[in-house]
């Protein structure tokens, strides 16, 4: 009989739980629930609620978290409460636990992805052997990588989210002053990449004046509860002058970003951009921008432009990774 994994995808936003059959290959869903992470004061009390609606046996849970781990504890980066195993192993009926990385997780179910679940910015540019890396603009801007081992793959996480933000021109060089002036010296990309980027490059380019905001959007935003959707939502529309420069400025620093990080990975066998946002905003990433950031690396631009990049569309990436984990591994590293 296949095992019953509970997989669960911990972000600053949201929370889902899933169940999957743990079948060789590709686990196979059989229900699953979406929960506001603010609105709740522990995982703990999720996946009580979770394991309430039904009655099936768990041989493992794993849960991929949006932090760094370590010994099966991760302080959720965008939230002030933890994901800690041994807590989480206390509750009734979930069998062994194992705590990771979302990157991690979703690194480890791009290999179950059908084509037509990602989308390619770089047509024409086949996918090679060789390292690749992730990059998950989102809540927060999580990291990760894929390196070739034993005919296999070996996924690890890290937090390049959080390495210094770079200016590459004369408005990033105005950008990084005025972030210096908002958060303190150290500015992170994550502070430019991450689903806030959007409100504060708004700010930017208004403030340095780019770009005014039209009538229409500021009443938007006056309104919205989530401003920054309003904003990329605008500019992926063209329809407010602001929010399409804040846009524009956005998928040029996230190119950059993911850029270095090929870079620094040797990433040849490509980059996947993951999370929430990259799906959202796929016109703005299909366009010259993006790839001109991501290529712009100097000497180092032919090496570049041989590096495919795909977009992943299916939001469910990190929660097959963490079920395909725990199929493999039986919940112990």
């Amino acid at each position: 009989m296949p095992s019953m994994i509970l997989a669960g995808d911990v972000g600053g936003t949201k929370t889902i739980l899933a169940l999957f059959r743990g079948k060789p290959g590709k686990p196979v869903p059989v229900r699953q629930y979406v929960f506001d992470s603010r609105q709740r004061s522990s995982l703990e009390s999720m996946v009580r609620d979770f394991l309430a609606g039904g009655t099936e046996k768990i041989n493992v849970s794993v849960f991929g978290v949006a932090g760094p781990v370590s010994a099966g504890r991760s302080q959720v980066v965008n939230l002030n409460w933890p994901v800690d195993r041994k807590r989480l192993s206390k509750i009734p009926g979930v069998g062994r636990v194992e705590v990771i990385n979302d990157l991690e997780a979703t690194a480890r179910g791009v290999d179950l992805l059908p084509s037509s679940k990602s989308r390619s910015l770089t047509p024409g540019i086949r996918r090679r052997k060789g390292p690749y890396a992730l990059i998950a603009p989102g809540t927060g801007l999580g990291t990760a990588g894929m390196l070739p081992e034993g005919g296999k793959y070996l996924a690890f996480a890290g937090e390049g989210g959080h390495r210094d933000f770079a200016a590459t021109d004369e408005t990033g060089y105005r950008l990084h002053r005025f972030l210096v002036k908002k958060y303190g010296r150290h500015v992170s990309a994550e502070r430019v990449c991450s689903g806030n980027g959007f409100r504060v490059l708004l700010e930017f380019v208004v403030s340095a004046g780019i770009a005014q905001a039209g009538p229409s959007l500021l009443h938007k935003l006056d309104h919205a509860t989530d401003p920054n959707a309003v904003i990329a939502e605008a500019g992926n529309k063209r329809s407010d002058p602001a929010a399409r420069a804040a846009l524009s400025l956005y998928v040029s620093c996230l190119g950059a970003v993911a850029g270095d990080l090929a870079l620094t990975l040797g990433a040849t066998g490509g980059v996947w951009i993951a999370g929430g946002i990259a799906p959202r905003i796929l016109p703005s990433l299909t366009g010259k921008d993006f790839l001109e950031s991501f290529r712009s690396k100097g000497r180092m631009r032919p090496y570049m432009e041989k590096i495919p990049v795909r977009v992943i569309l299916d939001p469910n990436t990190a929660l097959y990774g963490a079920a395909a984990f725990g199929a493999a591994h039986g919940g112990t590293r």
